[in-house]
């Protein structure tokens, strides 16, 4: 168990409470970090599997975009890439789902229609709300009136779409189950991009040997899997396990305790104080019995777990003190560009500083 400390607990817990800014900045350090984590171990283990850990999709979504850019940077995702239409549920309840005015231009809605084996989903474009109904588009261009009250049975789905760029060599998972049978894609496989066959069509390889395309005409419930968040990585094992961690939210406890049944060699946190996560892993694993909180179909050994805990713990107050010359150092190099880039820049007049601060907030 290896821990990188960005800051002690002492320091940072307060401000990280109590201002956002300074809340965004941990985050961004802590995704920094572990992607750096990520791709450094696959410089030194390259035929070993890796996966990074988060509690919190904030952190995730950061954590891949920083390793895919170093990967492509390094030549082993192809640069050139295919944008694909991804769907991301819509933040929005059974109740709200029934209720038009919940619905926005943009929308996608997937509806069933046929029946037997004609049965299909078809996606819908919310073209507007008008009252009690949602205009729909289909992908043909016609379009409906829907009613999402008395036609709720109909829906399988509310999402917001956005463009995702996927190249050879992509680390993807599905972030909701699709297909039947044996074109069955459980929810959080993972998958790499082989080709993206012209720029048009994309062709992967699950993690289970099967190869499938991606339609280009559809939307997909994916994202890029070099990090998960905790119940995606449900049932997942691999060589190196790297948690990011916010020690300050409850799921980074969860994140390292379930982290121990995910690794075969080794696993490193990445916090950004020492203790709290420390004492909030260790309240987690008093709660939680290795079956509720692994998944797994057996009970953990107890004293695999405890052994587990006891070198974490330590190895955070060691990293701890360490972190604090390197935290001290970074900030008296911050300070001393800081003053050089002042020395630079125009001065200010008092409205000009006004106007700044505004839209810093």
């Amino acid at each position: 168990v290896r821990v990188y400390a960005l800051a002690d607990a002492g320091a940072v817990a307060e401000p990280v409470q109590q201002v956002p800014h300074v809340l965004r900045v941990q985050r961004a350090a802590v995704a920094r970090q572990a992607a750096e984590s990520f791709l450094t171990a696959r410089t030194n283990t390259p035929d070993q599997s890796l996966l990074v850990v988060s509690g919190t999709n904030v952190v995730r979504q950061a954590v891949n975009i920083q390793i895919r850019q170093g990967l492509q940077a390094r030549g082993e995702v192809a640069a050139g890439s295919t944008t694909i239409r991804a769907l991301d549920r819509a933040d929005m309840t059974k109740e709200k789902a029934t209720h038009a005015e919940f619905y926005q231009s943009g929308m996608i809605v997937r509806i069933a229609e046929g029946k037997g084996v004609s049965r299909r989903e078809v996606e819908y474009l919310v073209d507007h709300v008008n009252r009690a109904r949602v205009h729909l588009v289909a992908p043909d261009g016609t379009s409906r009136e829907w009613d999402p009250v008395r036609d709720a049975k109909q829906s399988r789905g509310v999402y917001q779409p956005r463009e995702m760029e996927l190249a050879t060599g992509d680390r993807i998972v599905w972030r909701e189950g699709t297909g039947r049978g044996e074109e069955k894609i459980a929810n959080g496989t993972l998958a790499t991009v082989i080709s993206t066959e012209g720029g048009i069509a994309v062709r992967v390889r699950l993690d289970d040997g099967r190869e499938v395309s991606l339609d280009p005409t559809r939307g997909h419930c994916l994202d890029h899997g070099y990090c998960l968040t905790i119940h995606q990585s449900q049932g997942a094992t691999v060589d190196h396990v790297i948690v990011a961690g916010e020690a300050s939210r409850v799921a980074t406890s969860e994140a390292a305790y379930v982290a121990c049944s995910r690794e075969r060699y080794s696993l490193e946190i990445v916090t950004d104080n020492t203790e709290r996560l420390a004492k909030a892993w260790s309240q987690w694993a008093e709660k939680a019995t290795a079956l509720g909180a692994t998944g797994h179909t057996r009970e953990i050994d107890p004293g695999v777990l405890a052994v587990a805990r006891a070198q974490a713990e330590a190895a955070l107050q060691r990293e701890g003190e360490l972190a604090l010359a390197r935290e001290a150092a970074e900030e008296a190099a911050k300070d001393r560009q800081a003053e050089v880039e002042a020395q630079q820049q125009p001065v200010q007049t008092q409205e000009e500083t006004e106007v700044e601060w505004e839209i810093g907030d």
